[in-house]
């Protein structure tokens, strides 16, 4: 079983389809050596619902890379 590893960033809060701001530069370069996705805080914390740009999978390894989220 061959692992993969998925670098989920934060997105624009202005644009659900590109990297937040503040996260644009590890995105580009995690990128090049892993699988990355996005995740829409806004919806996340207004409306309770997850929103990713990535279908993950039961092998995925998940790897958050964003602000502290609500317990």
């Amino acid at each position: 079983m061959k692992l993969n590893y998925v670098f989920l960033f934060l997105s624009d809060p202005l644009d659900s389809r590109i990297p937040d701001v503040e996260y644009e530069k590890e995105y580009k370069i995690a990128s090049k050596y892993f699988s990355v996705g996005l995740i829409n805080q806004e919806r996340l914390f207004e409306d309770n619902v997850i929103t990713i740009t990535y279908k993950i999978s039961n092998d995925d390894i998940i790897i958050y890379r964003g602000w502290m989220l609500k317990p």
